[in-house]
């Protein structure tokens, strides 16, 4: 037989009791515990293929038996809790209590409780008489108290969670006290110097130290008077006063020298001194820190000159850097490391042989965001300056051209962008080229 749902069973019991004659039981009844009787004249069958997964449905009397035990039963168990409560008592050996005594001893549970919001820690929560009430003593967690002239008090009403110290003083002794007196219930016991106040003295104060001798012993001066000769308002600054003495002389006004301010006989700012050059200091200005000129050495030496030489190079474009297919002619460079972020000056070299029949103007442009001067802009659309030199030359020819940029603080790379802006045909342009740094 498969499952059978509750709600079929709970069917079938309601149509055996209707159906008296069918079926009887003979026990005490659940409900008010009188004695009852039925009689068993067979079985009853239900057939229900429609919802239930079995094909029939069998109640007999000794099910009325069964759940007539089961409700007795648990009465009897809820009444006995119940009967753990102070505020309940309900007698179990004479009856069989009903659903609605024990729901009423249920509604007396919590009658005799004592709990109150005031007696309960904040957020806490208790029942009593029949109400959920919810606590409202705060907690006070640890806490270090340090003693002073006042009063510190720890209030009433709060649950103290934690440790709450009162600090000590482990100088708080007798001998550190003044006699007489008394601090938090120590008395003092240390006895304090006497001092005797001397007549009037007087000293004359000049160009020398003036020197005020008192008598021996703890004693101490009432009053001294001094007197003070060249103490003149001329000899004082404006808006200072010494010895009740204002001052009328008028500073003078200097401004502070800095190092721009020492500049080449055009006014252009002297950073590095170079032998044979004059320079000039502005007067009416003073020096409040060190000025530091390094001055530069009339020498060239393997330090301060450094050559990148480059052999044939080829170029062959029929039109100017600006144009999209020649964007592969840039030349880029490493400078020298020992050069880079220094004031440097480049000088491009570049030697050139055409061997083509035609005449070309040629152009070498260096590009890049580091250089200090604006020079002539190339037509890249690059957001840089641009050193550009150029020179018209002839077929078969040999030109040198030169030139010179300055940088205040030399980049890693520098970029050259050799063009020729004659259009027409013709066979390429053989250079080589240098490079040359001079600190």
């Amino acid at each position: 037989m498969g499952k059978i749902k509750i709600s079929n069973v709970i069917t079938a019991i309601i149509c055996a009791v209707s159906i008296s004659t069918v079926s009887f039981y003979f026990g005490t009844s659940a409900a008010s515990g009188a004695s009852i009787s039925y009689k068993s004249q067979g079985k009853i069958v239900f057939n229900n293929n429609t919802e239930d997964t079995a094909d029939d449905v069998i109640f007999d009397a000794s099910d009325f038996k069964t759940i007539n035990d089961m409700v007795v039963s648990g009465k009897r168990l809820v009444g006995t809790e119940l009967n753990r409560y102070p505020s309940v008592n309900i007698d179990l050996t004479r009856t069989i209590p009903d659903f609605g005594e024990l729901a009423a001893a249920i509604d007396t549970l919590t009658d005799d409780a004592t709990a109150d919001s005031g007696k309960m820690l904040k957020d806490a929560t208790a029942y009593a008489k029949g109400a959920k009430i919810k606590g409202t003593i705060p907690s006070k967690g640890e806490a270090t108290y340090t003693p002073g002239r006042a009063d510190q008090t720890i209030t009433s009403g709060q649950y103290l969670s934690g440790v709450q110290t009162i600090k000590g003083d482990s100088g708080l002794i007798s001998s550190n006290i003044a006699e007489g007196k008394t601090i938090f219930g120590v008395t003092g016991t240390a006895v304090t110097e006497s001092h005797i106040i001397e007549n009037n003295k007087s000293v004359d104060i000049s160009d020398i130290n003036g020197t005020i001798t008192p008598s021996n012993g703890n004693n101490a001066m009432e009053q001294v008077t001094y007197s003070v000769s060249g103490v003149d308002s001329d000899k004082i600054v404006f808006g200072k006063s010494i010895l009740g003495v204002a001052g009328t002389a008028e500073p003078e006004s200097h401004t502070v020298l800095s190092v721009n301010d020492i500049t080449e006989a055009d006014g252009t700012a002297a950073k590095v001194f170079i032998a044979g050059k004059t320079y000039k200091i502005p007067a009416q200005k003073y020096a409040d820190n060190d000025i530091y000129i390094s001055a530069e050495k009339n020498e060239c030496s393997s330090e301060n000159i450094y050559v990148d030489y480059h052999l044939d190079r080829y170029l062959c474009y029929g039109s100017s850097v600006a144009a999209a297919n020649n964007t592969g002619s840039s030349i880029t460079v490493s400078t020298p490391e020992a050069f880079r972020d220094k004031s440097v000056t480049v000088i491009l070299h570049i030697r050139i042989k055409d061997d083509s029949k035609c005449a070309h103007d040629l152009e070498f442009t260096i590009d890049d965001t580091s250089v200090d001067s604006v020079g002539t802009g190339s037509g890249d659309g690059k957001s840089a300056d641009f050193y550009k030199m150029s020179e018209h030359i002839s077929g078969l020819t040999t030109h040198e051209l030169n030139s010179f940029f300055s940088y205040d603080r030399l980049p890693n790379e520098l970029t050259f962008y050799p063009h020729e802006n004659s259009l027409g045909t013709h066979q390429g342009i053989l250079y080589t080229y240098s490079v040359i740094y001079l600190k």
